[in-house]
């Protein structure tokens, strides 16, 4: 068992114990407390995060929701945002480095117009390490964001922008600017509010309209505290803390570590929520762990942060 596997199964017991919805789910499949195998894990589905109080504690510092494409919301409780920061930092910075070296840009609601979402704190956090007065939320700003970007351009700076799909192809719509030196993310969702277009199509109307090579994307969810990221090709990596196994369709308990199916996430960053997450996204993941996302269940529900974008 590698070390990866032992803080797993370190992380399993530990919540089996301590988070009460996670452990009746247990011992409901007859998985128990003696799992040792890191295939054997029990992999909660993501709507009890809906239904449920998913937590291993009594008081929490905060909850972030999701946006909603239903009546009903996501919410993790956290219970240190601590551990939160420190995760997503090192997220970023396994992918790009020293935020300091960026200026950053997020086309998203800023933190007093969504103080629950988590990509909109994790943004935030990041912004206020790159110390930079430039750095900022922008989506009601686009002027200004071109502007700034513009100036940065000329002056050859490095540039971070990242944005809801939407909140994107409409910046692209209105200005017209080539970045030279610049990382640009896309957050996802663009179906059903008009800008239908498929991932590779919505890369390249991106790629066009930025004048860049690539267009990356980020994978990350109000459920989890890890974010795994494509950088080209929507090929997507995990960061150490992520590992992304594959369930089949027909039995919900066959676990693989390749091939294709539903994604099952393990994020060893939750560890006071739960570690192990069942989603309802199809993909397929090869032999050195990155991941393709292909669709989405049949059953499941539309997931996107663009919501946030057309509730402003």
């Amino acid at each position: 068992m590698n070390s990866f596997e032992k803080k797993v199964v370190k992380n399993f017991r530990y919540q089996y114990n301590y988070n009460n919805t996670y452990k009746e789910f247990c011992d409901l499949i007859n998985r128990n407390i003696d799992v040792s195998n890191i295939k054997n894990i029990p992999f909660l589905p993501i709507e009890f995060f809906k239904s449920h109080v998913i937590k291993c504690f009594e008081k929490e510092e905060k909850i972030f929701e999701s946006s909603g494409t239903t009546g009903k919301k996501s919410y993790h409780y956290i219970n240190d945002l601590n551990i939160y920061r420190k995760s997503l930092i090192s997220c970023f910075e396994y992918f790009f480095g020293n935020p300091k070296q960026f200026n950053f840009f997020a086309l998203l609601p800023n933190y007093k117009q969504k103080p629950s979402s988590s990509l909109v704190f994790m943004c935030k956090e990041i912004i206020n390490k790159t110390e930079r007065k430039t750095s900022g939320f922008y989506l009601n700003k686009t002027e200004e964001l071109f502007n700034e970007m513009k100036k940065i351009n000329d002056s050859n700076e490095k540039i971070f922008l990242i944005g809801l799909s939407n909140a994107l192809v409409d910046f692209c719509k209105e200005f017209k600017i080539k970045l030279k030196n610049a990382i640009v993310v896309e957050t996802g969702g663009s179906k059903g509010f008009g800008i239908d277009y498929t991932k590779i199509e919505l890369h390249e109307e991106l790629k066009k309209g930025f004048g860049v090579k690539v267009i990356h994307s980020e994978y990350g969810m109000t459920e989890l505290f890890s974010q795994a990221y494509s950088m080209k090709n929507g090929i997507f990596y995990c960061p150490p803390s992520m590992k992304i196994m594959i369930r089949d369709l027909k039995d919900p308990l066959k676990i693989s570590n390749t091939g294709s199916g539903v994604l099952n996430i393990i994020d060893l960053s939750n560890t006071n929520t739960c570690s192990f997450i069942a989603t309802n996204d199809l993909g397929v993941c090869y032999e050195d762990g990155s991941f393709e996302i292909t669709g989405r269940c049949d059953y499941s529900e539309i997931r996107g942060c663009s919501l946030m974008y057309h509730q402003l």
